[in-house]
């Protein structure tokens, strides 16, 4: 996405700090994005499953599963509950780090099935995405397009967010760039 090299405490300055970092926006050049699990995964085969494994704690203590027992459990369902609770904690309701935003009550149904306390009911990850899927095949465009903000952006920087979105927007209108970009073009 950045044109040039940015600098790791200010990302929108230069790596050199002689000015604004240029970069694209993530529908003009579209991203791929891995959620990485940092050397806690394991490798099953097809004829062994379902697996039981005793938990594996990672960052997330919130799994409902370990809360009860330490008791060997499948562990794909708890993928899901980290998957979403990452989803609704960074994006949908927000906590310490970060605020929730606006634009993303489409989600939030699929979100809250992904958590759920029960584990067998949970969706498995293939029905996660065909609902994501499925959910974003059912907004318009225009919707598609509108501004995802934080609901503590400040007052004064709304006039200069909102002309610079309106602007982004007329463009990729007008270049007949699809709302959702696809990921065959991504970086």
């Amino acid at each position: 996405m950045y044109i040039d090299p940015y600098h790791p405490f200010y990302p929108s300055r230069k790596l050199d700090l002689t000015g604004d970092a240029r970069y694209h926006s993530r529908t003009r050049k579209p991203v791929k994005y891995y959620i990485l699990d940092f050397g806690l995964s394991r490798k099953y085969e097809a004829s062994s499953l379902p697996a039981l494994e005793a938990p594996i704690f990672g960052g997330d203590k919130s799994v409902p599963e370990f809360q009860v027992s330490l008791e060997p459990c499948d562990p794909f369902p708890t993928d899901v509950y980290y998957l979403g609770n990452l989803i609704r904690r960074s994006l949908t309701e927000g906590w310490a780090f970060a605020h929730p935003v606006f634009g993303l009550d489409f989600i939030k149904p699929l979100i809250a099935d992904m958590v759920q306390d029960d584990p067998s009911k949970r969706p498995t990850m293939e029905q996660v995405a065909e609902r994501f899927d499925e959910s974003c095949a059912g907004l318009s465009s225009w919707t598609l397009r509108s501004r995802v903000a934080r609901k503590y952006d400040p007052a004064i920087a709304i006039p200069f967010v909102f002309l610079a979105h309106w602007g982004r927007r007329i463009m990729s209108i007008s270049r007949r760039r699809p709302a959702i970009p696809s990921l065959s073009d991504a970086v």
